[in-house]
């Protein structure tokens, strides 16, 4: 795999007046931010705030009603096969809890083969 260094003016994901309407209400209303790389961020928040929900829209689980997102200065159907590197674990993960998984081979189930 090639290695390409990241330009640090960029940011890894920019996130544009995103609103994400769920139902008869608004999960995440104008929601606009940046996270340029080697920072570290966290999204905090009460129970039923949208950080979920928020998270699932960038990574184009559900649809936004309004605003863009780019990841490493691309839309995410411009991502090809870069896309398949990212992985997302939802906290409620449905599945058999008495099947014998180790945490490692639990994550590398999202991992492309």
């Amino acid at each position: 795999m090639k290695v390409v260094p990241i330009n640090k003016n960029i940011p890894v994901i920019n996130v544009q007046n995103m609103t994400v309407v769920r139902g008869k209400y608004k999960a995440v209303e104008s929601v606009s931010f940046q996270i340029f790389p080697g920072s570290n961020t966290a999204i905090i928040g009460p129970n039923g705030a949208g950080k979920s929900t928020l998270i699932q829209a960038i990574l184009g689980l559900i649809s936004y009603e309004s605003g863009y997102v780019e990841i490493i200065g691309r839309q995410i159907k411009d991502l090809g096969k870069h896309w398949q590197k990212i992985a997302y674990i939802p906290q409620k993960l449905l599945f058999d809890r008495s099947f014998p998984l180790t945490v490692a081979e639990l994550v590398s189930l999202g991992s492309p083969q």
